[in-house]
């Protein structure tokens, strides 16, 4: 066959590179499917992760003590302390201290306040 395409001119080597390109169509259609079905997988994958964090996320949710939770802050810790307790009634409350107390110390003699009628000389 080399020699009678040699004398007529017949492209023989491109026949063999066609005829071995068509042997490898279905090779490289398998190979093409295998890569499709790997992006497949690799999206599922992607999805079953996302619904399981979407569950847990649902689990939370439905935790009865989500919903007791209670949260107090104060805007200053010197000043006032808050702690709530499960059960409080929801909402936000607002405390203004206008002026802080201050120590005070009682001056003054024993019994200053008793009635001014009982004195000490005129019976009783």
């Amino acid at each position: 066959m080399g020699l009678s395409g040699l004398a007529s001119g017949f492209d023989w080597r491109s026949l063999v590179d066609q005829l071995v390109e068509v042997e490898r169509a279905p090779q490289r259609r398998l190979v093409s499917e295998q890569q499709d079905i790997q992006t497949r997988k690799t999206a599922y994958n992607s999805i079953t992760t996302q619904l399981s964090v979407l569950q847990n996320r649902v689990d939370d949710l439905n935790e009865g003590s989500l919903f007791d939770s209670r949260l107090a802050k104060s805007s200053s810790e010197e000043i006032a302390t808050a702690l709530p307790e499960a059960g409080a009634a929801l909402g936000t409350y607002a405390y203004h201290i206008i002026q802080l107390a201050t120590a005070s110390v009682r001056i003054g003699s024993a019994n200053i306040a008793r009635a001014i009628n009982a004195h000490p000389m005129s019976p009783g």
